[in-house]
């Protein structure tokens, strides 16, 4: 018996939520970050912590691609935060996604103050999540 692409679809999702835990936790941990030229492992808890929840959302979601604002701690617990930031750094977004269909990326947008004077919360927070989801389409188009 063959299934309809909305079948397909629907199998596909289900299968992700069924084991987003267990494949966030391995994505989490195993994750690098390459924003300082050379990559370099995802070790701090907070980071580690930040990514896990990101990537078993997105799960959940069939794959679909996730963003969350993070916490500034969160943000500099991860290897190229330096390198990213701008000075005085004081929001950030992290924007998980599967490249290919089934590698993990993720990419974080960080903002300075000056980035969204005079937005209201919505919209600073619109904003910080499109800019999120651009940095990662950066790392998850197709070769």
């Amino acid at each position: 018996m063959t299934m309809t692409a909305v079948e397909q679809r629907r199998f596909f999702a289900r299968l992700l939520s069924n084991h987003a835990e267990e494949w966030a936790e391995q994505w989490a941990s195993g994750s690098q970050d390459g924003r300082g030229g050379t990559p370099e492992p995802v070790a701090h808890p907070a980071a580690v912590s930040a990514l896990r929840r990101a990537y078993a959302a997105m799960l959940r979601r069939g794959g679909m691609d996730y963003v969350e604002r993070i916490t500034m701690e969160e943000a500099r617990a991860f290897p190229g935060f330096a390198e990213a930031a701008p000075e005085s750094a004081c929001a950030a977004w992290l924007a998980v996604g599967l490249k290919d269909g089934d590698l993990p990326r993720f990419a974080m947008f960080i903002a300075a103050p000056a980035a969204f004077e005079g937005l209201s919360e919505a919209a600073v927070n619109k904003e910080g999540r499109a800019a999120a989801l651009w940095e990662l389409s950066k790392h998850t188009k197709p070769d």
